[in-house]
């Protein structure tokens, strides 16, 4: 029976950035890396086992939320020191996101090639996880009535963002890789010196900025999805919520017939066709060169009009966890 070592690396987007093997994330997200180390019980079986990153000593991880969800379960918890005394044949490493820094420190650490997926996939993914790619994705989308399909703009320079910001208020920008609210900037409540100064810096680590305008929003929803060897599985709908600025404050806990007639009442579309469209484009576009959870978070605005794709999480996301939670063969899913 496959083993799987689950690894909580909220910091993935932003180490498919940086590419290096030293990237070392903000305070922030350590904090929360090592506060939520266990958030992916949901999906463990009797054996496996969750690295902690940050070498968390017994006392720190007993008070995590899931401990005693893996404890009864017969999981159990290592630090990388410990892995290269492990026997790993026949394990599977299962991280929140795959990206260059951590299949480096893995294989550092003495993880095998077998326990990973092949280092050409985990180098695509820092392109195919660019902000671009959703671009490429709407225009993609099959032509729908009530559904908003305006991609979003790469701008390479300051010029092209502020010629952008002058027909388009109030918008957003967005670093080309970055999750849950950050790397974000609202035109909203600032000036437009302030966002190109902001844009410029942006530019300058990561090549380019993403600009959108902002919609008149009532809803925040996802459509979560699993790829395995090219072929695309519906996993679920998520609904969350967000700040003004986009950042990521929650999921809402229901069911989903609960979850759908919630997203239903706030769109003109049926979310059936949104969903079929997004499984067209995710067979052309995702599955063939990526194996792994996929998000796409979507929005509606005031004239119930949806918008499928404001952003693909081409990792685990909180939307996946609320439905693993409630499913009853957890294993399969992973």
């Amino acid at each position: 029976m496959e083993r799987h070592i689950f690894v909580f690396n909220p910091e993935t987007d932003f180490a498919r950035a940086d590419r290096s093997a030293n990237f070392t994330p903000n305070a922030k997200i350590r904090s929360m890396r090592k506060r939520m180390a266990l958030i992916q019980h949901p999906l463990a079986v009797a054996g496996d086992m969750f690295l902690l990153l940050d070498n968390q000593t017994h006392r720190d991880i007993i008070s995590t939320e899931g401990y005693n969800e893996i404890m009864a379960l017969g999981c159990g918890t290592i630090v990388p020191e410990q892995l290269a005394y492990m026997d790993l044949d026949n394990t599977r490493i299962i991280p929140w996101g795959w990206d260059m820094t951590l299949y480096r420190r893995l294989e550092k650490w003495g993880v095998p090639p077998s326990a990973m997926p092949p280092e050409n996939r985990v180098e695509s993914l820092t392109t195919l996880s660019h902000r671009r790619t959703t671009a490429a994705f709407i225009s993609l989308l099959p032509e729908l009535t009530g559904m908003i399909a305006d991609p979003p703009q790469e701008c390479h320079s300051a010029g092209e963002v502020e010629e952008f910001l002058s027909c388009h208020q109030p918008a957003f920008l967005k670093a080309p890789w970055s999750s849950s609210g950050r790397g974000i900037f609202s035109t909203t409540e600032s000036t437009t010196e302030s966002a190109l100064q902001w844009a410029r810096g942006i530019i300058r680590r990561q090549g380019s900025v993403m600009a959108e305008p902002a919609y008149s929003k009532t809803i925040d929803f996802a459509t979560e999805w699993i790829c395995r060897e090219g072929m695309v599985s519906f996993a679920g709908y998520s609904v969350f919520h967000t700040s003004g600025r986009a950042v990521y404050k929650g999921n809402v806990e229901a069911s989903q017939r609960e979850l759908t007639q919630i997203i239903q009442r706030h769109i003109n579309t049926d979310i059936r066709d949104i969903t079929e469209a997004q499984r067209e484009v995710i067979e052309k576009l995702i599955a063939p060169a990526y194996s792994g959870p996929l998000g796409i978070d979507m929005l509606a605005d005031d004239k119930k009009m949806a918008a499928p794709c404001i952003e693909l999480n081409l990792r685990t996301t909180m939307g996946h966890m609320q439905i693993w939670k409630s499913n009853s063969n957890p294993g399969v899913i992973c």
